[in-house]
This record gives C-alpha cells, sequence and structure tokens, in this order.
C-alpha cells in the first residue's frame, strides 16, 4: 500500500480507495494537470500476464471513451493578446 504524499512522477497519492485482484486504486492528484485522478497501481502477476495486461487495458480504454450522457468540459488554457483585445472591443 502506498503512503499518502507518495509521488509516481506527475501523480501524488491522497488516499486508498480500493483494491482488487487486478490492483489497487488510489485518489491522487494530478500536479502536471492539476486535478484529481483515480490512479490504479498493477501488482506485477497483472503486468506480466498478458491476457491480464490486456483486459486492464481494454478496461481503461472503456471507462476514458467518452459518455454522452456527461458533458464534456473545455478549458482554454492560453489566449493570444490579439484574441483577448478583439473580444474586448466587440462586447
Amino acid at each position: 500500500m502506498l503512503k499518502e504524499g507518495t509521488r509516481l512522477g506527475r501523480y501524488e497519492i491522497r488516499s486508498l480507495l480500493g483494491a482488487s485482484g487486478m490492483g489497487e486504486v488510489y485518489l491522487a492528484r494530478d500536479k502536471q494537470l492539476d486535478r484529481t485522478v483515480a490512479l490504479k497501481i498493477l501488482p506485477a502477476e497483472v503486468v506480466s500476464n498478458q491476457e491480464r495486461l490486456r483486459r486492464f487495458v481494454r478496461e481503461a480504454k472503456a471507462a476514458a471513451a467518452p459518455d454522452p450522457s456527461r458533458p464534456v468540459r473545455e478549458k482554454l488554457t492560453r489566449r493570444s493578446p490579439s484574441r483577448r483585445t478583439a473580444a474586448r472591443r466587440n462586447s
């Protein structure tokens, strides 16, 4: 089990959410994108078994697929100065 505050690349562990034969799931913070995520840590026996690893990848892709019942969140990260100026002039 990972301790709170453990860093794994850009992720910082907050707490354990659950565990199963496919691994442990943690509440974590993506420091690069500044968002909360669920992070699954696979045990060595899953990673070394090609069928179990394929199953994990298939499940991960299904979980990440767009869901039409959820609104899409889009975040504008940068605006050019000319767009900002044009927006002010038109308002």
